[in-house]
Formats: structure tokens, C-alpha cells, sequence
């Protein structure tokens, strides 16, 4: 299992994506407000990758939202 938790820079979301085009994945977004702008940046790039590779219904599968119950945002990112 490979850990992606730093894909910021341009070059390793790139590398990252095209690695993952590859391979089967799930995300595991973890943030504790949920609105913060990196997890939210990286876990937009890979949800819109894994609809890219998989059905709908694979795709919501392979999401895990880990985030504080008080706070949707990640949630709401996930189904929009």
C-alpha cells in the first residue's frame, strides 16, 4: 500500500495520477475540520480519477471520509 499524503507540488500530483492510472486504489481523505484546502485539492484530483477508472457505484467504494462528525464538507465533496 503507497501513502500519497503530500501531492501538492504540480510534479508529484502528476506522477502520482499517472501511477495511479495503473493500479488499483482506494482515498482515505483525512482531515480534522474537512475544509482544509490541501486535502480537499488532492482528494478532488483522485475522486475525479477514480470516476475516470471505475463505475459510480465502484467509485463511491473506494472513498473513505475521515473528518470530524460536526463538519460535512469532505462528505459533501465526495457526492458532488
Amino acid at each position: 500500500m503507497s501513502n500519497f499524503n503530500n501531492i501538492l507540488d504540480s510534479l508529484d500530483l502528476s506522477q502520482t495520477l499517472d501511477y495511479l492510472k495503473t493500479k488499483d486504489f482506494m482515498v482515505n481523505v483525512i482531515s480534522k475540520s474537512g475544509s482544509t484546502l490541501e486535502p480537499a485539492l488532492a482528494f478532488s484530483f483522485l475522486k475525479e480519477l477514480l470516476f475516470d477508472k471505475y463505475c459510480e457505484e465502484e467509485a463511491f467504494s473506494r472513498m473513505i471520509i475521515t473528518t470530524d462528525k460536526s463538519d460535512w464538507q469532505l462528505l459533501l465533496m465526495c457526492y458532488n
